[in-house]
């Protein structure tokens, strides 16, 4: 039963690999300067309850079908959060923006936090505020740059009032940078186009290449 599991994984693998060589090759460039890109369509996206708060899926959102609520709060420092640290370094200036709704109205706060490596001391600091209007769609955005060599950087979301609060549409994009990325050519495969930074290749015994099942 082993065998079948490894001969059937490696039967998919090659049937994979011949998936993608069979890719005409591109000459379109597509942009990557989006660090964040969270939309809440599909999922989270990372984003979870701060404090006492809640958090659900909710359809009152900026586009699509999905943005997120936050509800059941003690108080006005109860809202969202996400750690983007494999996303975001200390030491890069990014734009950062956020959708944000009341239906009484509120002033948002838009915090970033990050951790000092070798102290292993949090600091924070509010990069963006704004007072929506009741009923309507405000947005927080903001360029902010958090000291070089800090991790683990952060976004919370939390107002003034313990009302509840939708948000939507987090993005954060690098400053002065717009890195582009190009489709490989359908001439070369993984192991030709990866050559100069890791090893591709399948690590098969010779004894399940001879064996007939």
């Amino acid at each position: 039963m082993k065998i079948k599991r490894i001969a059937a994984a490696f039967t998919a693998a090659v049937c994979f690999t011949t998936v993608f060589s069979g890719f005409p090759a591109f000459d379109t460039a597509f942009s990557t300067e989006a660090a964040v890109s969270d939309s809440f369509e599909v999922s989270y996206d990372g984003w979870c309850a701060y404090g006492r708060a809640g958090i659900v899926s909710a359809d009152n959102c900026v586009d699509g079908t999905r943005g997120m609520k936050i509800f059941n709060r003690a108080s006005g420092a109860d809202g969202a959060i996400s750690e983007k640290g494999f996303y975001l370094d200390g030491g890069v200036k990014y734009g950062y923006s956020v959708k944000v709704y009341s239906e009484k109205g509120d002033k948002f706060y838009l915090t970033l936090r990050w951790l000092d490596p070798e102290t292993g001391e949090y600091d924070s600091k509010v990069i963006a505020e704004k007072t929506s209007a009741a009923g309507e769609w405000s947005e927080l955005k903001t360029d902010f740059k958090a000291p070089e060599g800090k991790i683990n950087l952060t976004l919370i979301i939390t107002t003034d009032s313990a009302e509840d609060f939708f948000f939507d549409d987090v993005n954060v994009k690098e400053k002065g940078v717009k890195s582009l990325v190009y489709a490989a050519s359908a001439d070369k495969g993984l192991k030709d186009e990866f050559a100069a930074y890791f090893r591709v290749g399948t690590a098969v015994p010779a004894s399940l290449m001879s064996n007939s099942t």
